[in-house]
């Protein structure tokens, strides 16, 4: 399996190669050089989480890594569960916050990480992780990578704009890991990552790695628990997933899995105020927007990267956008009143994230899984304001504050990096 530019379709490299170099060089993403149908995975047996992720290795990754590796890595990784948890007669969530950093991101970061290490291993390389979070990925890819031989980590996060927990999270390791502040919004942050990544010189002199969505290789891990809800669901016509969108990653990695199951299912794209994909689905037009700030902050993203892969996918066409993904807004007061509804009637706790796409799942018909991207307790400010009950729960070490602080401008991030 090759993988090939966004921007470039006769520009292919392995599968190591694009995990490592991230962006093309006239910067696009990487994709698959297509997506094959595993029909084995339509058969009844016994498929664990580590299992279901050893098939996508193996059908993406193996002209890269030996299948002795790939199984070992997708052992490490997928070993924590990802349980679906019934509502309503119609209504599941699928909660994917039992990793280390309590978000989904851990799928994806630390199937990632293991790739990473090993390729370093191997090319005897030292290697450079930059990478932007709008609130998990940071803490995800802190706890995947933290003491890594041969990798550094410097995340870059908008400051002020994710909770104290989230950043609690990020800034505790030190070590190998370095947090930086930035004085803007996460577009400011991927923007930085991104011009970064286009400089040659910087990418060569530091040998730089996106841990972000960018990285193909969190796509294809987030794949699994798609696959783990399709097949415990019974490969279900009806069956809509909900996805809490803002960079569009999980959602990509959702149609991925889609395609690679052969199965019929829907997507639903659960977004705040930042609205620009919505937006592309009503009128046609892509707008890039500066993002503003919501209580679901994780979503708070106006110029979505993974847009480019999804159009590779859907061949730019709307109509077929159209009919596999529909999208929903969902205010700030919406979503507090979602989560409260959701532990009055369910007596379940949900992430402010959550109760967008819980929301949004409330529009469609069918039988819906609301994706749970993050614990709630993560974000004790908005349970306050929904005013449901929780306990408060104690970081395993001192919050401490970014290494840095800095504006949003490559030459600040480069006196720092």
């Amino acid at each position: 399996m090759r993988f090939y530019s966004t921007r470039d379709s006769s520009h292919f490299v392995s599968a190591e190669d694009a995990i490592v170099a991230n962006l093309c060089p006239r910067g696009g993403l990487y994709m698959p050089e297509f997506i094959p149908i595993n029909s084995s995975l339509k058969e009844k047996q016994d498929f664990s989480l580590s299992k279901l992720g050893f098939e996508i290795a193996k059908s993406f990754l193996s002209e890269s890594f030996e299948i002795q590796e790939l199984e070992a890595i997708c052992e490490k990784t997928f070993n924590f569960p990802a349980p679906i948890f019934p509502l309503a007669e119609n209504l599941a969530v699928l909660e994917l916050t039992h990793g280390p950093s309590l978000a989904f991101k851990d799928f994806g970061a630390r199937f990632m990480a293991a790739c990473l290490e090993l390729i370093a291993k191997k090319r005897n390389a030292q290697y450079s992780v930059l990478t932007a979070t709008s609130g998990d990925t940071g803490a995800a890819v802190a706890a995947a990578l933290h003491n890594k031989p041969g990798i550094s980590v410097t995340i870059l996060y908008p400051y002020k704009r994710i909770s104290p927990f989230q950043e609690g999270q990020m800034t505790r390791f030190g070590d190998n890991v370095k947090t930086i502040a930035v004085e803007g919004t996460f577009d400011d942050c991927q923007r930085l990552v991104k011009e970064a990544f286009s400089r040659q010189d910087l990418s060569l002199k530091w040998n730089l790695v996106s841990a972000n969505s960018i990285n193909i290789s969190r796509l294809l891990a987030q794949m699994v628990y798609y696959l783990h809800a399709i097949r415990i669901l019974n490969f279900r016509n009806d069956l809509s997933f909900v996805v809490p969108s803002g960079n569009l990653g999980n959602l990509c990695a959702g149609v991925f899995a889609a395609k690679y199951i052969d199965s019929k299912c829907k997507f639903v794209a659960a977004h705040n105020k930042n609205s620009t994909f919505p937006e592309y689905l009503s009128t046609g037009e892509y707008k890039a927007c500066e993002s503003k700030p919501s209580l679901s902050n994780a979503m708070d993203v106006g110029a979505p990267s993974n847009f480019e892969r999804l159009q590779c996918l859907f061949k730019s066409e709307l109509s077929e956008f159209r009919d596999s993904i529909t999208a929903q807004v969902v205010s700030d007061q919406e979503t507090v009143d979602e989560m409260k509804q959701a532990y009055q009637h369910y007596g379940y706790l949900a992430c402010p994230h959550t109760a967008v796409a819980l929301k949004a799942a409330r529009s469609i018909s069918g039988y819906k899984v609301a994706l749970a991207t993050a614990h709630p307790k993560k974000f004790s400010d908005v349970l306050l304001k929904a005013e449901v009950p929780f306990s408060d729960v104690e970081l395993t070490a001192v919050t401490s504050p970014a290494d840095f602080i800095i504006k949003p401008q490559l030459s600040e991030l480069l006196k720092v990096f």
